[in-house]
């Protein structure tokens, strides 16, 4: 039920929710307490009721502290920042968010530092502090794309990619901010660079979708290694109850965490030796990419390269020859998609 989009089937599962909570707390079991109320928080704030959604956070951020689990309560805080920033509460916000973040300075846990990361570069963007704003969100940018390199299914590294496209999306609308500041920066360039580096992950994530054979010329044996690997990995990271708090884990004495990091160790050196051994895998699993001369370069006097990046409130075109690059701010994606569609339709009944 939470799953679905309906603010009614969000209300049924909150009330689902709320019976399992009171189970949870008759039976003691504070870590079950502090998730399942971080859930009902989640559900609340999905149908935009943000105080109930902060009463919920504040009451498994206490659970948390009291049991010590460390990831748990920077995931929580982060929830807590986002919150906070949605009730207009922008100190508090960032309170929560730097919290997160010192949290995890001493964890091993890109993804919640990067959430915080980005929660603080929103922040300091509103407040006016571009240049900061930008060095948080290529921080960010950076945990996720090292955290993106670990996952050895395919198809999570794809969906992994995709709900990650907002940050992309706020990283290339403030560099272009940047960009009508200081128009001789170079930064209607780097846009550019970043919107062709999302769109090569994706065409690569099609590639793998597609079950293209990117692994010819790979030995056998390598191979065979490989997709055990991805599967013990993948049974091994099914078996997590929580992904707030695996810490909690460690402390009631499960062995199945230091399993999982000794076979992701295990993957990743199988990896390295994969793409030392295949040059043709490597190519296409780790494309170079290129500088906005590089991608200048590939052009001739006859060819103009045209690309888009479509936002939420605001879209972007950049017009690239040989010699120059020129940019323009489009509508919102909506607008868009809606003029693409009339114009589709338009097209349809000539036929």
């Amino acid at each position: 039920l939470l799953a679905e989009e309906t603010t009614d089937s969000k209300r049924k599962a909150i009330s689902k929710l709320a019976g399992a909570l009171s189970l949870w707390k008759s039976m003691h079991e504070e870590v079950m307490e502090s998730a399942t109320l971080t859930v009902i928080g989640v559900a609340y704030s999905d149908i935009k009721e943000y105080p109930k959604a902060l009463e919920c956070f504040q009451q498994a951020l206490q659970i948390s502290q009291s049991l010590d689990g460390r990831l748990g309560e920077a995931a929580i805080q982060v929830m807590l920042g986002e919150t906070f920033s949605f009730l207009g509460r922008i100190q508090e916000a960032l309170d929560a968010y730097q919290k997160a973040r010192q949290i995890t300075q001493g964890l091993s846990d890109p993804y919640i530092r990067a959430n915080a990361l980005h929660g603080i570069a929103r922040i300091r963007r509103e407040q006016g502090n571009l240049i900061e704003a930008r060095g948080l969100a290529e921080s960010a940018l950076a945990d996720f794309e090292s955290l993106r390199t670990r996952i050895p299914s395919p198809d999570w590294r794809a969906s992994f990619f995709v709900s990650k496209q907002d940050l992309f999306g706020f990283y290339i609308d403030l560099i272009m901010q940047l960009h009508q500041e200081q128009a001789s920066g170079g930064f209607d360039g780097l846009a550019l660079q970043t919107c062709d580096r999302v769109r090569a992950r994706g065409l690569l994530d099609a590639l793998v979708e597609a079950r293209a054979d990117i692994r010819q010329g790979i030995e056998p044996s390598l191979l065979k290694r490989e997709r055990m690997l991805q599967q013990q990995i993948n049974a091994k990271a099914a078996g997590f109850g929580s992904f707030l708090l695996p810490s909690d884990a460690r402390k009631l004495g499960s062995t199945d965490e230091p399993a999982l990091e000794d076979l992701m160790a295990e993957y990743r050196q199988l990896e390295a030796k994969i793409r030392a051994t295949s040059p043709h895998y490597a190519a296409l699993t780790q494309p170079p990419l290129l500088s906005a001369s590089q991608i200048q370069g590939v052009l001739d006097e006859r060819t103009l390269l045209l690309e888009y990046s479509l936002g939420d409130k605001r879209s972007f075109l950049w017009v690239v020859s040989p010699a120059t690059i020129s940019s323009f701010t489009l509508p919102g994606r909506a607008q868009i998609e809606n003029a693409a569609r009339r114009f589709y339709k338009l097209l349809s009944k000539r036929e």
